[in-house]
């Protein structure tokens, strides 16, 4: 049993949906809405003191945006490059409190979507 809901506001399909169409003159994703929005492979990492030196950072992994204890860092793929980046940092001398993915909003990745189409 399922409703099919068309919108453009994207709050809303969010909160109310499991699974996804995205139509712009064809169809560009169908699937769950879970395997949408984690396009992205963004990480954050909080650090206990202040953050190490960028060229911590292995091949592969680039800083997008840092705070004091804060780091956002994008790379090809969280599962297989996420452990070699906290190996590298920790062999930094940085102490991490936390390492989660960063968890784009449908907004963000229906923009972005569309960025990379045109």
């Amino acid at each position: 049993t399922g409703i099919i809901l068309s919108t453009h506001v994207l709050d809303e399909a969010e909160a109310l949906a499991d699974d996804l169409v995205v139509i712009d003159t064809r169809m560009l994703h169908a699937g769950p809405m879970s395997a949408f929005l984690s396009g992205g492979s963004e990480v954050v990492i909080e650090f206990a003191e202040a953050a190490p030196d960028p060229a911590a950072l292995p091949a592969g992994a680039s800083l997008l945006a840092s705070a004091a204890h804060e780091w956002r860092i994008a790379v090809a793929d969280v599962r297989h490059e996420v452990p070699a980046v906290i190996a590298a940092l920790v062999g930094a001398g940085a102490r991490i409190l936390s390492v989660r993915e960063a968890r784009q909003s449908l907004r963000q990745r229906y923009l972005e979507l569309l960025e990379k189409r045109a």
